[in-house]
């Protein structure tokens, strides 16, 4: 609970308090230097929601700190299709907002719809650095969260790769994020990497055979690794499958993956829509091993044997 001062929309007096009624606590957790970390976004769009996030002292679970996207706006959800916030593993917390209002570009402002951010928390939870893409209020207004997918850091870089529903691939360095500018993105590299809207999280893979990689499977797409080389990534699949996800709004498949470092061998596993949208009634599904290093190799699926 609690409840944070500012001018946003469902205020009371100046301060307005978290609303359980339209918030849903829709990210996974992330446990950074003993203080757990819970985002949320809304419950099916209702307004006025905000997006947050509330640390709580892992071992006494007390509220330590509390952080909202939009104080002095509305929106702004916090829900990357329920990936967790993302961490550099020290003191910096990385998140993807959703459609939102944005003023973070004017004196004084404070809310972050569509954006990437890089919160401290060395002194609760502040924005140090965010990036925003230059059609933040095309993105808002066409419903095109950034935020449909959450943010995934690079190994051994300063970067964070991030995939919304507009479709664009997008390479954000942590130490120089770009903030916003209307007549350019300030990212590191950006391309259309999928035929629909992304959901989930990309999954990284430093491949014995194909180098370090990054996944993503897209509704109605091919399953795809793009390969890292030189601080960018190749707009070319290096390997992708021969078959096609199911189509649907939200159908993209949740990704994950198991390797042997000794063997060098890697196998990508998803979970999908075997057929029909997966918003509204139930539908049959499907999991698959693939060949992490070659996509089109399929190992196993549970329809093989009904």
């Amino acid at each position: 609970g609690g409840g944070v001062a500012g001018g946003g929309a469902g205020r009371r007096g100046g301060i307005f308090p978290f609303s359980p009624s339209r918030t849903l606590q829709r990210p996974g957790l992330l446990l950074l230097n003993g203080v757990v970390y819970v985002a949320f976004g809304s419950v099916g769009d209702i307004g006025a929601f905000h997006g947050w996030i509330m640390g709580y002292d892992a071992s006494t679970l007390q509220q330590t700190t509390i952080f909202n996207v939009t104080p002095n706006g509305s929106d702004g959800g916090i829900w990357q299709a329920g990936t967790g916030l993302a961490s550099d593993g020290v003191s910096n917390i990385y998140a993807m907002t959703g459609n939102g209002d944005f003023s973070a570009e004017v004196a004084g402002g404070k809310d972050y719809g569509d954006s990437v951010l890089r919160l401290g928390t060395s002194n609760g939870l502040a924005v140090l650095d965010y990036f925003t893409p230059s059609n933040q209020a095309a993105l808002f207004s066409g419903d095109l969260d950034l935020g449909s997918g959450g943010p995934i850091t690079i190994p051994g870089t300063s970067l964070l790769v991030g995939i919304g529903k507009d479709k664009i691939f997008r390479l954000v360095d942590s130490t120089n994020m770009g903030h916003f500018n209307a007549g350019f993105d300030n990212d590191v590299q950006e391309f259309t990497a999928g035929l629909s809207a992304f959901f989930g999280a990309p999954v990284y893979w430093d491949s014995p055979n194909n180098g370090p990689v990054v996944y993503l499977w897209p509704p109605k797409d091919f399953l795809k690794a793009f390969k890292f080389v030189g601080g960018q990534f190749q707009t070319t699949p290096i390997t992708q499958s021969t078959m096609q996800n199911s189509t649907g709004f939200a159908n993209a498949a949740p990704i994950s993956l198991s390797a042997n470092s000794l063997l060098g061998s890697g196998i990508l596993w998803s979970s999908a829509s075997f057929s029909g949208g997966v918003i509204g009634p139930s539908v049959p599904g499907i999991l698959r091993a693939f060949d992490a290093t070659n996509l089109g190799t399929e190992l196993w699926d549970s329809r093989q044997n009904a």
